[in-house]
């Protein structure tokens, strides 16, 4: 049997009770067995045993140390957990024979290893005579496997993940699409950001407006946009990060791994679109002392370092900790454009008992991007309503040179695992974020862009300042139990989050003057004073504070929190069954406060007028909704299984009803549509291969979204005849049928040899059109937001790597990207057969970008390395508004020490 170990754990409570079934006496009740007499029985065994064997098991837990060494040798080791509990090995280097090996590494723990008939390990205390009797042996046969940390540092994959349902399981398991950026990819192929790591993911579509960190970002899944994410498999709002656009500029040296699980993922985020959701999982301390650093310098002069510090505080583990430091800058192919990054990362773990264990730690993060703004000119030409605007070349910089986007995040967590006994344990996990933001910017070619007949550009300068408060709580209990005679798990919890954001609105004096529009003398490269040209305001305020001081702000308070229920069984052999369901309560309130403009002359100190939550604008607030997960797994053999699944998903509207539209007793005068709902309907084929190193995974999936918004053109009116006016200026709408998405996946993932790594995976996607004629475009349409993206209908990724010898690795990917096409305007008519209607198109061509890796180990220390992006140098836009290019050719340089 195989005896999964956690990565916190030592091995004592691992075993399961089956496991503690299967012991058995492996000598008579008068006595051990003798060495000298297993030895004569396994002749050839005992022959292949004197061979030499090359080891380097650092000191630490006994368990920890025995999996390490059955890997390193080949050699079968049989463990009684009991035995090896709280034991510390002192470890073994250089070249031994097993038996040699094993009593080096069991020096000082009072065992001995004993070959038995059967050609396996067993071990057993040192025997102290009691008269005529010693006590006998245990025997279990246990394979250790890797804990996902372990798989994240040697591998592309891991063998199991508990992202999709909360259950343990093997990715073979999981009835959904998932992919993996482990830590070993990350190195690898020199990911810095999230950015870098979501564009390198299978199955996912970066729109990215601007430099990472500072520009609007998009990220797509199945054509619709993402918005669902989780830290340590706790589901978190995006304001946790600063937003998604801030989101693409953090660092990515605190994960071991980037977990993308893919269609609805309503049981584990709740709220959401049928896209996707990425989940964080942070780095954690080992038992045993673990070093590297590494720096590196690349193209644009840009620099790295990393830190990476993990060690026990004491001889046992029970009390251990991890350091995280990474410090960023450089400038970019873009003109003008410089950035900074710092992260720090500290995680402590105490076993206060031996079942139960504590977890403190906390992020600290920094990062600056000057002269930078949201995205870059738009060919939108607001003269012949067409993409028509000059293209300056992807070194063009279209922000002012006072441009920057700043943004510092902290975040403090805390989780207590308990085990109850080998089955059932239960967690609790809570996590504060704050996080502050800043963008200040000027934009050439801005909303409506450019004008041929002036030759002029629309210029727009603005500032954006959220501060966010996040707060988080998971807790769940999680347990293995008979059902039917076979295994079965249960994880029953309640999680969510809550979070208030203050958002000010800050002065924007080029709107209210008609400074819009600019031509490029007067852009001057970027280089205008901030408050250039502006007259005097009539209420007093003095020009040179434009973007200084806000004249409205709102508070957005959001929470959101259910419970859960998943389960796992097997009703009959070779087949397994996953439910779950999910209970939702959200609830959204925005205070919107005002300039009470009486104070217009020195020393402006402003007063805001606020008529409190939810009276003076939306209140949004879903109770009671349940969400489905189902999932039917088929084993046809060992290795490989079928499955079939569905998922659902919802999402609250910020659109208004327009059947509410008159109602004497609210002071609003409307309420938001129905919630929007997403499910999924997944059918596939797994293969789990090499020791479950190696995944392949083929899936067909049909997905439809309901309750989506459109406008509609019917005219309200009141009791007395008088039509209606929607009650902030907006349109009415009303909930229509969303579009059905169908497509395919193909991916692999592992160790196709013990050299050779490889994660890869292909994507087709179609649209089926949305009947809405008569009322109005559809707001909210698969692949379509307020930007008029549309998906790739073809998406290839993949990254492989090959160790040639023992120092040299050599490695690439590739990125390709299906063309795609884009409307002139905001929105997309769907009409029954005619599909797609545009005013006018965009068109992006299909590319490929190719890049390679090297590794050479100088010695077991050091090794250096050499990254070379977009090799061929391909010129390609990155977002919708074909505004912003991809990353030209670039090579970069690394130093890895490991200790």
């Amino acid at each position: 049997m195989q005896v999964h170990r956690s990565a916190n754990l030592p091995a004592a409570r691992r075993l399961t009770p089956i496991a503690h079934a299967l012991l058995w006496l492996s000598a008579g009740a008068l006595g051990w067995a003798s060495p000298d007499a297993a030895w004569a029985q396994n002749a050839p065994a005992a022959a292949q045993a004197q061979a030499q064997h090359g080891f380097d098991i650092p000191p630490g837990p006994l368990d920890q140390a025995l999996g390490r060494f059955g890997r390193q040798s080949g050699a079968q080791i049989v463990v009684d957990a009991n035995l090896t509990a709280g034991l510390h090995s002192p470890g073994l280097s250089g070249s031994h024979t097993v038996l040699q090996g094993l009593n080096r590494l069991l020096a000082g723990t009072g065992l001995q290893p004993v070959l038995t008939a059967e050609g396996e390990y067993t071990l057993r205390p040192i025997p102290v005579a009691t008269g005529d009797k010693v006590l006998g042996a245990v025997h279990v046969v246990a394979n250790f496997e890797p804990t996902a940390a372990e798989d994240a540092a040697t591998n592309y994959t891991v063998r199991r993940s508990s992202n999709a349902t909360k259950l343990d399981l093997s990715i073979k398991e999981t009835p959904q699409s998932l992919s993996i950026i482990t830590q070993k990819q990350i190195e690898e192929q020199n990911l810095g950001n999230v950015a870098e790591v979501l564009d390198a993911t299978p199955g996912v579509t970066v729109n990215q407006y601007g430099p990472a960190g500072a520009g609007a970002a998009q990220y797509y899944s199945r054509g619709y946009q993402i918005n669902s994410m989780q830290i340590d498999g706790m589901p978190t709002g995006i304001s946790s990060a600063g937003g998604i656009d801030l989101l693409a500029g953090s660092d990515t040296a605190i994960y071991e791994r980037v977990e993308i699980i893919r269609g609805s993922t309503g049981l584990t985020t709740g709220v959401g679109d049928p896209s996707a959701s990425v989940n964080f999982v942070r780095k954690r301390p080992t038992y045993e002392p673990q070093y590297s650093a590494r720096a590196s310098y690349g193209r644009w002069d840009r620099r790295r370092a990393e830190v990476d510090v993990s060690t026990p505080f004491n001889e046992s583990g029970s009390l251990r900790g991890r350091v995280v430091a990474a410090y960023q800058e450089g400038d970019s192919w873009v003109d003008r454009v410089s950035e900074r990054s710092k992260v720090l990362y500290g995680v402590v773990e105490a076993d206060l008992l031996q079942d139960t264990t504590l977890t403190l730690g906390g992020t600290y993060s920094f990062r600056r991007v000057d002269d930078a703004a949201l995205h870059g000119a738009s060919y939108w030409s607001t003269a012949t309503n067409a993409y028509e605007g000059i293209d300056f070349g992807r070194s063009f910089n279209a922000a002012t040179d006072w441009s920057y986007a700043e943004q510092e995040n902290q975040n403090f967590f805390i989780g207590l695992e308990h085990h109850f006994n080998d089955d059932w344990k239960i967690n609790v996990n809570y996590q504060y974020t704050e996080v502050e933001a800043d963008r200040k910017y000027g934009i050439l070619g801005a909303d409506q862009g450019y004008n041929p007949a002036t030759q002029e550009y629309y210029y727009l300068i603005n500032r954006t300042a959220p501060e966010n408060e996040l707060k988080n709580l998971d807790i769940y209990l999680s347990g293995k139990f008979q059902l039917f005679g076979r295994d079965a798990q249960l994880v029953v919890g309640a999680n969510g989050y809550k979070g208030e954001t203050f958002s000010p609105n800050y002065f924007n004096l080029q709107n209210r003057y008609n400074w819009n529009w600019i031509t490029l003398e007067q852009w001057n490269n970027g280089n205008i004073p901030i408050n250039a040209a502006y007259p005097t305001r009539p209420d007093g305020y003095p020009t040179k504070y434009p973007l200084e001081k806000y004249l409205t702000y709102y508070n957005y308070r959001t929470t959101h929190y259910g419970g859960f229920l998943s389960t796992k069984f097997s009703p009959v052999e070779r087949t397994t069954v996953i439910l779950g369901t999910r209970y939702i309560v959200w609830k959204d309130e925005t205070e919107y406060c005002q300039n009470d403009g009486k104070h217009t002359t020195p020393p402006y100190k402003i007063t805001y007028v606020c008529p409190g939550y939810g009276a003076d604008f939306f209140n949004f607030e879903e109770d009671g909704k349940f969400v489905p997960y189902a999932g039917l797994i088929y084993d046809i053999t060992p290795n490989t299984s079928a499955y079939i699944s569905y998922t659902g998903i919802f999402q609250p509207h910020d659109a208004t009803d327009a059947a509410y539209a008159y109602d004497p007793g609210s002071a609003r005068g409307y309420k938001p549509l129905d919630a929007k709902t997403g499910n999924t309907v997944e059918l596939g084929v797994k293969s789990a291969l090499r020791d479950n190193t190696l995944n392949l995974h083929a899936a067909v999936f049909r997905m439809k979204e309901k309750n989506i918004a459109c406008n509609d053109s019917t005219i309200y009116r009141d009791e007395n005849g008088n039509q209606i006016t929607h009650p902030d200026g907006g349109v009415w709408t009303k909930n229509c049928e969303g579009p059905t998405v169908n497509g395919a996946e193909l991916s692999i993932a592992g160790q196709v040899t013990p050299k050779w790594l490889i994660n890869a995976g292909y994507t087709y996607l179609h649209a089926d059109p949305v009947d809405v004629s008569g009322v109005g475009s559809a707001l909210s349409t698969v692949g379509i937001d307020s930007n008029a993206t549309v998906f790739p209908k073809h998406a290839l990724k993949f990254f492989t790597s090959y160790r040639f010898t023992d120092k040299l690795t050599l490695g690439g990917g590739m990125n390709f990207k299906y063309k795609t096409e884009l409307s002139s305007n905001d929105s997309m008519a769907w009409t029954g057969e005619q599909g797609r209607i545009w005013a006018d198109k965009l068109s992006h061509g299909s590319y490929a970008v190719v890049d390679l890796m090297a590794r050479y180990a100088i010695d077991k220390h050091f090794t250096v390395g050499l990254n070379a992006g977009n090799i061929f140098d391909r010129e390609y836009r990155v977002n919708n508004r074909g505004s912003y290019y991809g990353t030209p050719r670039n090579v970069t340089v690394s130093l890895l020490a490991k200790f």
